[in-house]
């Protein structure tokens, strides 16, 4: 009985690492296309620090699409988008894809 606490512990542990790292990823990503339309200041710590943060997510999108002006001189890279949304699908399945196998692990472990 107390093991299968432990084990449904661990499950929720997993996903609840998954959906936490996805979202601390997604939250830098939001910041940096909000920081780049802005045009805020390059060399501003906080910007500097979320810059560094998301230039190695980011360094597989760069180029895909050119950046559009949306407005008088404000611009959006929607390379930075399309990388959000890859986060947010790879951060759902790997998610799943933990599920399945903890919900494998914990049918095998009753037997």
């Amino acid at each position: 009985m107390v093991f299968e606490t432990k084990r449904s512990a661990v499950s929720r542990n997993t996903l609840s690492f998954i959906k936490t790292v996805t979202a601390f990823i997604e939250l830098f990503i939001v910041l940096r296309i909000l920081f780049d339309f802005l045009r805020a200041s390059s060399s501003a710590p906080f910007t500097v620090f979320v810059n560094s943060v998301t230039d190695p997510l980011l360094k597989p999108f760069t180029g895909i699409f050119r950046q559009v002006e949306v407005y008088r001189g404000f611009y959006l890279d929607p390379s930075t988008l399309f990388a959000l949304l890859f986060y947010a699908f790879a951060g759902y399945v790997a998610g799943e894809i933990a599920r399945v196998i903890l919900r494998r692990v914990k049918r095998h472990k009753k037997y």
